[in-house]
């Protein structure tokens, strides 16, 4: 659903672009672009509210997953807060840079970094799963099925940064097909870990399935790492149109949308 509607985001933009050639040139805050034209500026407002309160809100649970990895299963003499502090301290140089294309090897390592983790706990589910012979699975209720489709799409999301990524592309009109190849993979990643964890740990499963492996392992304090270091990168990426909001609504010069 969220793949289809980055599709549909990046068919908006271009035929923008084909009917009203001024949105070829970078915009920072094309989300409200796309909402304008349809429905005037009071749809622009309502857009701007909602990619930031949407981007906002992920952007903390980012933080608090880091924080929660780093407290759990490298480092718990710190607490989960002093964690989130420090996690924000590392990260706030970070979302000074301009736009995607400025820090784009974060994507590439968060991808990377998403993969062996994956390989590793799937790897490690099957190796310990001699250690859940006796789970049991319950029938999902209305409310559990709320909570599970909630994290999927909170893990397939990203909608409100796709049209700022597409801003960057050289083509634009090829952004469809990066996001069919982008969420293919993403699928392929997650699909096996997920089955695995419900089928070996049933009920059992935690809310984090990394954390819900021995951690004492080196390899799986390694998966921990790579996925620190995929959150890191995911956070600068999914954060970057809010620094972009913010400097066309205060008119800040000084960068090629000036």
């Amino acid at each position: 659903m969220i793949g289809f509607s980055g599709t549909r985001l990046g068919l908006s933009w271009v035929i923008m672009e084909e009917r009203w050639p001024k949105f070829k040139e970078a915009s920072r805050m094309p989300y409200m672009d796309i909402a304008e034209i349809p429905l005037g500026n009071k749809g622009r407002k309502i857009a701007l509210f909602c990619v930031l309160a949407t981007i906002v809100g992920g952007t903390i649970v980012f933080i608090i997953l880091i924080a929660g990895f780093m407290h759990e299963g490298l480092v718990p003499v710190l607490s989960i807060c002093e964690w989130v502090l420090i996690t924000a301290g590392i990260l706030l140089p970070f979302t000074w840079l301009g736009t995607p294309k400025d820090f784009w090897q974060a994507s590439i390592i968060a991808v990377i970094a998403t993969a062996i983790a994956c390989v590793v706990i799937f790897i490690m589910i099957l190796v310990q799963s001699d250690q859940h012979e006796n789970s049991y699975y319950q029938n999902p209720t209305l409310w559990t099925f709320s909570l599970g489709f909630g994290a999927i799409l909170f893990a397939f999301g990203g909608a409100s940064v796709f049209p700022t990524i597409q801003n960057d592309m050289a083509d634009r009109s090829q952004f469809s097909k990066s996001v069919v190849i982008a969420f293919s993979g993403l699928l392929a990643m997650y699909l096996p870990v997920t089955v695995a964890g419900y089928a070996v740990q049933g009920y059992e499963v935690g809310d984090n399935i990394l954390l819900s492996v021995d951690v004492t392992s080196g390899v799986v304090k390694a998966a921990i790492v790579l996925q620190v270091v995929n959150l890191l990168g995911t956070y600068l990426i999914t954060f970057n149109p809010i620094g972009q909001t913010f400097e066309g609504l205060f008119k800040v010069e000084g960068s090629k949308y000036a």
